[in-house]
């Protein structure tokens, strides 16, 4: 963990703000730091969440469970908690083109070989790990490159 309380993270972002020489891009420095930021009550806020998106569907049940235990604890914590309906069906055939266009550039044409490969080495039982250890062997990585 990089800071385990919000103050923690407070002054990491104070540390790091602004401008870095060589930045080509930048934001203006903040108003006030972000430690005293943290140490303001907390306002009311308004939040939206969605359970679906258009055209995928539903989120699994296990999400939708977390999401509406997250909705009843903003409720009681003051915050204006609303749901939406979320509909990218307008930007699924961008996605797709931009997808594939990067597909097309970006992948060496002897990919699907060397992947098969490598996924056969992965997979592959080591000769160094007993029978029933063998599931696990292509995780530890004592064993990821040996023949």
């Amino acid at each position: 963990a990089i800071a385990r309380t919000v103050r923690d993270a407070a002054v990491l972002l104070d540390a790091m703000a602004g401008h870095t020489l060589g930045d080509p891009y930048w934001l203006p420095d903040p108003k006030s730091s972000f430690l005293s930021a943290a140490d303001q009550a907390p306002r009311s806020l308004r939040i939206a969440y969605a359970t679906e998106i258009q055209p995928i569907g539903a989120f699994d049940p296990i999400c939708t469970q977390a999401i509406e235990e997250t909705v009843q604890l903003l409720e009681q914590m003051g915050h204006s908690v609303e749901s939406i309906a979320l509909d990218f069906s307008d930007l699924m055939e961008p996605l797709i083109a931009v997808w594939q266009a990067g597909v097309d550039v970006g992948v060496p044409a002897n990919f699907s070989r060397s992947a098969e490969s490598t996924a056969e080495k992965a997979i592959a039982p080591s000769r160094n790990v007993p029978q029933s250890r063998n599931a696990d062997a292509g995780l530890r990585p004592q064993n990821r490159h040996k023949a």
